[in-house]
C-alpha cells in the first residue's frame, strides 16, 4: 500500500484527490509543516528539504507533485487521467503540469516565505509583495488559458485538473479576487465538486472550500 505525506490545502492535495479517483488503497499521513514535523530526521529521510508531498511506494520514493501525478496515472490507466503516449493531448498534460510547478508555485513562494530569498530584513516586505503580485497574474494567465474549456485538456478530466486546483484555493487563501476570474472560478467549481475531490478535501478536513 503507497503512503501519502501531506499537508492539508498543500498541493499534495491534488495527488491526494488523484488517489481517491483511482480507488487504489493507500495511507495518507499528515505532516503538521507548522508544527516542525518535516523537520525531524525521519521526515528528511524521506524528503530532504523536507517538503510535501512524498509519496512511499514499494518501489521508492516519489516526490513533486506533477511527477506523483503522471506515475499514478501511468500506473492506473483505468482511471483515464492521461492521455495516450505520443498524442498532443498527453503533452498539453504535462505542459499544464509544468506551467503549475514554473510559474504560479514560486511566485506562491515569494509571497509565502520571501525571507528565504533575501539576507536583508528590509527587502522581505517588497519580495512579499512582488510575489502577490506575480502570483495574480499567473491566476490570471490560468484564467485565460481556460476560457471556453470544461477542463484543462478540453472535455477530458485529467490530472491537470486538481493540480490547477491548488493554485485557485491559495489565492483565495491570500484574499486574492479569484472571483474576477470567471473561466478559472468555473474549473474550481467543477474540479471541486468531482467525489473523488470532495473525499480528499474532507479527509484534510479543509474548510469550505467551495464557497464563493
Amino acid at each position: 500500500m503507497d503512503t501519502l505525506y501531506y499537508y492539508p490545502g498543500a498541493c499534495s492535495l491534488s495527488v491526494h484527490a488523484v488517489l481517491e479517483e483511482t480507488g487504489h488503497p493507500y495511507e495518507a499521513k499528515r505532516i503538521d509543516i507548522h508544527g516542525g514535523d518535516n523537520d525531524t530526521p525521519e521526515y528528511r529521510a524521506l524528503h530532504p528539504r523536507g517538503l510535501v508531498p512524498v509519496l512511499a511506494t514499494s518501489e521508492g520514493l516519489l516526490t513533486e507533485a506533477p511527477a506523483i501525478l503522471v506515475h499514478l496515472a501511468e500506473r492506473h490507466p483505468e482511471a483515464k487521467l492521461l492521455p495516450a503516449p505520443g498524442t498532443v493531448a498527453r503533452s498539453r498534460c504535462f505542459e499544464w503540469l509544468l506551467l503549475g510547478a514554473t510559474h504560479p508555485h514560486p511566485a506562491f513562494g515569494r509571497f509565502m516565505r520571501p525571507e528565504r530569498l533575501v539576507d536583508d530584513a528590509a527587502a522581505v516586505q517588497p519580495v512579499r509583495e512582488r510575489g502577490r503580485r506575480d502570483f495574480h497574474d499567473a491566476l490570471q494567465e490560468l484564467d485565460r488559458r481556460l476560457a471556453g474549456r470544461t477542463w484543462a485538456l478540453g472535455d477530458g478530466y485529467s490530472i491537470a485538473d486538481p493540480y490547477l486546483m491548488i493554485f485557485y484555493l491559495w489565492g483565495r487563501y491570500i484574499g486574492l479576487p479569484v472571483g474576477d476570474l470567471p473561466a478559472y472560478s468555473a474549473h474550481f467549481a467543477r474540479v471541486s465538486a468531482r467525489p473523488a475531490v470532495q473525499r480528499a478535501i474532507a479527509a484534510e478536513e479543509l474548510p469550505l472550500v467551495d464557497a464563493a
